[in-house]
């Protein structure tokens, strides 16, 4: 153990921005990345959405980023290894969009309990949550600032007979909430919401946020 004082310095971010298409998420991310490590050297972006698309956005991040796009399959593994090759390259934040493909994508948990021949439902499920729960094992033991973008979905309710649009929710296991320091649901363009039940954030934290309308690098 290391006993001293407690402060604020060396505190370690683990962010979770989600939303539905064109919220934003990305650009928003990496700004706030840019806001936590000022050497663009030292902030990446891992980007699993193919088509290299996470390239798009170098112009509007003063000084750009370092990338890395991650293929199929999205196991927690692949995140793990691609988690220590980025560590070793000296990065202090990183902006991982998205971490739903370690969900629903090729090679996903789902994936995983979709193609398992155990008999019994629990059974199908206990390997790939084990598997996934090591990954973000890896991801809060981790010495840099992590930003994890996650797809949503609209779900629906039943209102009488008829089915209504209900809350937007992240792609993703639903205990990652729990990790994380600041959960973020991306609304238009950079907007954003802390409020509970779609967001959480720490009370200290609220005004830093609540400075500027929109995600960027203050």
């Amino acid at each position: 153990l290391q006993i001293e004082p407690a402060s604020l310095s060396g505190m370690r971010f683990l962010f979770s921005f989600y939303g539905l298409s064109e919220t934003g998420k990305t650009l928003s991310a990496l700004r706030v990345a840019a806001g936590l490590e000022p050497d663009p050297r030292k902030r990446m972006l891992l980007d699993t959405e193919g088509g290299n698309r996470g390239r798009a956005y170098v112009n509007e991040i003063a000084g750009g980023y370092m990338y890395a796009s991650l293929s199929p399959p999205y196991t927690p593994e692949r995140y793990i290894q691609a988690l220590s090759e980025i560590e070793a390259a000296g990065m202090t934040v990183l902006v991982t969009d998205s971490a739903s493909h370690a969900w629903f994508a090729e090679g996903g948990v789902l994936q995983m309990v979709e193609e398992s021949t155990l008999k019994n439902d629990l059974a199908k499920w206990k390997d790939p949550k084990r598997r996934l729960g090591k990954m973000m094992q890896r991801y809060r033991s981790s010495d840099m600032h992590h930003i994890l973008c996650s797809r949503a979905k609209t779900t629906l309710t039943k209102e009488g007979a008829n089915y209504v649009p209900g809350p937007v929710v992240p792609i993703q296991e639903k205990m990652l909430r729990y990790d994380m320091t600041v959960v973020a649901q991306m609304l238009n363009r950079g907007a954003f919401t802390l409020e509970s039940p779609q967001g959480k954030c720490p009370g200290n934290l609220l005004p830093i946020f609540n400075a500027s309308p929109l995600m960027n690098e203050d």
